[in-house]
């Protein structure tokens, strides 16, 4: 093979690796806010009912963050805070209440809120965890 082809070849792969990136689709943030949510929704449950101990989302104007009860208090993760997006909202249909709007306590179970993330028009709702309960 000479040199001349060897340059022609890279040069067609160069060609056509940049043809596919520039025609690559970017990530859905509303998609990848929804499968983190509901990610971070089954650790809880999965916590939960492992240690037998009540675990929670507090859904904030700005994000949401997992809290833990410590025997009389509910204590939120700072570390596990997370910020939504900008324009990416999440909501709840759980009416206003003292503590977390999403609870798994494995000795008080209640049927979860609907959980909504939306971003303009589009809007998905958020699955919970199978047998999860509030």
């Amino acid at each position: 093979m000479s040199l001349v082809e060897v340059l022609v070849t890279l040069s067609i792969t160069a060609l056509a690796s940049v043809m596919i990136v520039a025609t690559a689709k970017p990530a859905d943030a509303l998609k990848s806010e929804h499968d983190r949510l509901v990610s971070v929704l089954e650790r809880l449950d999965a916590r939960s009912k492992v240690s037998g101990q009540p675990a929670a989302l507090v859904i904030e104007r700005t994000g949401y963050a997992p809290a833990f009860w410590n025997g009389s208090d509910w204590q939120i993760s700072e570390r596990e805070r997370r910020s939504m997006p900008a324009k990416i909202i999440l909501r709840t249909d759980a009416a206003a209440m003292n503590g977390p709007q999403v609870q798994f306590d494995p000795l008080l179970p209640s049927p979860p809120p609907a959980l909504f993330v939306s971003e303009g028009s589009r809007e998905l709702r958020v699955q919970f965890p199978k047998g999860a309960q509030r």
